[in-house]
């Protein structure tokens, strides 16, 4: 078993460098990595060649991350398609760790871990998308300290993996991209990332696997994910672009690639309705406390496609302080 690690970016220095580095540290070598440099105009092709000779390069215009992922992957010759975003880094042990899991199971066709989320700076964000962040660490060194301080080996307690299928996929969001591993063959059949989704496009391409699949959720944190302003899904109005996913992937039919008939849709999305809402309910506040009050109206007449239910558009209306406290105390759990 080998691992092909993809990183695709587009005008990531310097932080792009870092996170070269935190694969070339790994504690178990990657079988190759291979940067694909997305249209960049900050001079990262030859940066990387220059600091790392061994990085295999590869240099497209500007098409879009889903794209230059799939890029990377055309030209990979490993057993297993590693993703790593330019600004995120990875826990030194976390190569090791998955070749311990998948050969201790090795039914494991896709895997995805759970990360920690931290700030360069204490000025920087406190939480993304309603998720606080762990810690704060200007560099890899600082994040492993920070972690291990935080957990026995910096990666949390090896629990049992949690199976997800299809059904399972289409409820919930999965997280940052740099989590997810893949065999190379299941990547290709799911037919990797849908080159029109610009932002949220690995719940897209974690459907599709679970169609093929079931994804084996690991309960260790092997990835820092960072949370800064100029990150794609941070940036002022990253929650439409990824509503908008959601409804493309939807109404276009790829959950299920098939034709879906209108009049069946609300039927099948209410389904979701106790996860939809959380979502929509999520993002709307998020945008209010900000005094985004355009781009709240935005979230909620884009959530309406995801809500056709009139009780779930209503939740997500109420603040979340309220319908938490209404849930814990009189019934104990999300309905």
């Amino acid at each position: 078993m080998n691992f092909s690690v993809i990183i695709a970016t587009y005008n990531g220095l310097p932080r792009l460098l870092e996170t070269i580095a935190s694969v070339q540290n790994q504690t178990l070598a990657a079988h190759e990595i291979i940067v694909v440099v997305d249209g960049s105009t900050d001079g990262s092709a030859n940066a990387v060649r220059a600091k790392y000779p061994g990085v295999q390069i590869v240099e497209q215009p500007n098409l879009g991350k889903g794209i230059a992922r799939n890029t990377g992957v055309a030209r990979a010759t490993g057993d297993w398609i590693c993703l790593l975003d330019h600004d995120d880094l990875w826990h030194r042990d976390k190569l090791r760790l998955l070749a311990d899991y998948i050969r201790h199971n090795p039914d494991a066709k896709a895997i995805w871990h759970n990360v920690w989320l931290f700030s360069e700076t204490e000025s920087g964000l406190r939480s993304g998308f309603g998720i606080p962040r762990d810690f704060v660490a200007g560099s890899l060194d600082e994040c492993h300290r920070a972690a291990e301080a935080k957990s026995p080996g910096g990666v949390g307690d090896a629990g049992p993996a949690v199976k997800v299928d299809l059904d399972a996929a289409l409820g919930r969001k999965f997280g940052t991209t740099s989590s997810l591993a893949v065999l190379r063959d299941v990547y290709l059949r799911a037919g990797g990332f849908c080159p029109s989704h610009f932002n949220g496009e690995d719940w897209s391409f974690s459907v599709n696997v679970a169609r093929i699949t079931e994804w084996n959720m690991i309960p260790l944190r092997l990835t820092f994910m960072r949370l800064h302003t100029t990150s794609g899904t941070f940036t002022d109005g990253g929650e439409l672009m990824l509503l908008a996913t959601q409804i493309n992937a939807w109404y276009g039919g790829w959950p299920g690639r098939s034709y879906v008939a209108m009049s069946e849709m609300p039927a099948r999305l209410a389904k979701y309705g106790a996860t939809y809402r959380l979502q929509v309910q999520e993002y709307l506040w998020g945008c209010i406390r900000k005094g985004s009050i355009k781009r709240a109206c935005n979230v909620m007449s884009a959530g309406r496609l995801l809500l056709p239910r009139f009780r779930d558009r209503l939740y997500a209306m109420i603040p979340p302080q309220i319908t938490w406290r209404v849930e814990h105390y009189f019934f104990g759990m999300h309905k």
